[in-house]
């Protein structure tokens, strides 16, 4: 009795708090999964899959997460900066909750404004979804800007293409149909000769501690599943967020990276770089 008046409670208390969805962290009014993934197909087969190139086999990519955006974005405007101010930078990667709260999205636009006397604007910024994104039916808020939260990244380097492929797990999982269509993209990419080929995602496979509740990895099965699919096609990397800490798994021939937030009041946020060439390396940076 005295646990069902506790969560009783935690819900009134957090129903006035624009930053606490409870009854979105279970089933929310933004499309679930599967229906997420129809949409992103519909943009995907009306406009085809973005395309970058670069003048060098050697390029920098930079990954940022759970910047939570709110009232402020310092944070999450030094991260583009550092990267728009990177020549051998030639796009970004955002790993998910982008926001933290209703209506915040216009706040992340701002995050997006600098001086044009100093800052290049010409460095497309991809992204996935995260669950924050999803809370108070934000889905299409999340679509009016990013079109899309399943697809593929061709790279083309004067000798090499890479590959990187972008996966919605907004509510803890890729459901089936995304899954399939993951499996037939690295089936195709067999005969493409990809120097590398990664994934990013927001929600990590491997679960460290119960700070996520309920959205904090998949099903098992579906975990199972995961691992052995991204190892049989030679997936060298898939890359998360939404614990905000940085953590580094081996499991068979993948390397399953988490990394740090970029939130505005986390004690330490950072992010990574990763530099891509015959070999993948990374480095894991604070904000300074």
């Amino acid at each position: 009795m005295k646990n069902k008046i506790l969560i009783l409670s935690l819900i009134l208390l957090t129903s006035c708090n624009g930053n606490y969805d409870i009854a979105g962290m279970f089933y929310g009014q933004s499309p679930r999964s599967d229906e997420r993934f129809e949409n992103s197909m519909t943009y995907n087969n009306s406009h085809g899959y973005p395309t970058i190139h670069t003048l060098s086999d050697t390029y920098k990519v930079y990954y940022g997460t759970d910047m939570h955006v709110d009232s402020t974005w310092h944070n999450t405007t030094q991260w583009v900066t550092l990267l728009r101010n990177d020549t051998d930078c030639p796009f970004g990667i955002i790993l998910g909750d982008i926001i933290n709260a209703k209506n915040n999205f216009n706040n992340f636009d701002s995050a997006l404004v600098f001086n044009p006397q100093t800052q290049k604007k010409d460095k497309p910024m991809f992204a996935t979804v995260g669950n924050h994104d999803l809370y108070y039916g934000q889905w299409n808020d999340y679509l009016e800007r990013w079109h899309t939260s399943t697809y593929y990244i061709t790279v083309n380097t004067p000798n090499f293409k890479d590959l990187f492929i972008c996966m919605d797990s907004g509510d803890g999982t890729w459901g089936r149909k995304q899954f399939d269509w993951l499996k037939d993209v690295l089936k195709n990419a067999q005969s493409q000769n990809f120097r590398h080929i990664t994934i990013f995602t927001h929600t990590h496979i491997f679960k460290r501690d119960g700070s996520q509740g309920h959205t904090s990895n998949y099903a098992l099965e579906e975990t199972y599943e995961t691992l052995d699919l991204l190892s049989e096609y030679n997936v060298k990397w898939c890359v998360s967020g939404h614990c905000h800490n940085r953590d580094i798994t081996d499991f068979k021939k993948t390397k399953y990276i988490i990394v740090d937030a970029l939130e505005e009041h986390y004690p330490q946020p950072g992010y990574m770089i990763a530099t891509f060439s015959n070999i993948l390396t990374y480095e894991q940076r604070l904000l300074k």
